[in-house]
């Protein structure tokens, strides 16, 4: 058997699953459906389905990509929030940080 056509096969199967990255099985998912059936079959099923939208029912969790922007291979989660006082008033007096020794 020549070894070509298993190679164009599993390629094919690459480059559908590239293109289904966006979708809701995404990029392994295409990939095991084009290895198991066929790479054909899988890009029509690709052409047919809808991309995932940022927000919707079966969106991912994280946010969008800045154009640039790399995923991180672990999952992060959000930023812890941070609680900022408000500014104390111009002309208030302000608290002295040493503490006075009894006298």
């Amino acid at each position: 058997m020549n070894i070509t056509y298993p190679a164009f096969y599993v390629a094919a199967c690459v480059v559908v699953a590239l293109f289904g990255k966006g979708r809701l099985i995404g990029f392994w998912g295409f990939l095991v459906l084009g290895l198991v059936t066929h790479p054909l079959l899988a890009l029509l099923l690709l052409v047919i389905t809808a991309p995932v939208r940022f927000g919707g029912k079966n969106a991912p969790t994280h946010r969008p990509l800045r154009p640039g922007e790399k995923r991180p291979w672990f999952p992060v989660a959000a930023p812890p929030t941070v609680v900022v006082a408000p500014a104390p008033e111009v002309g208030a007096p302000r608290a002295d940080p040493t503490p006075k020794a009894a006298e």
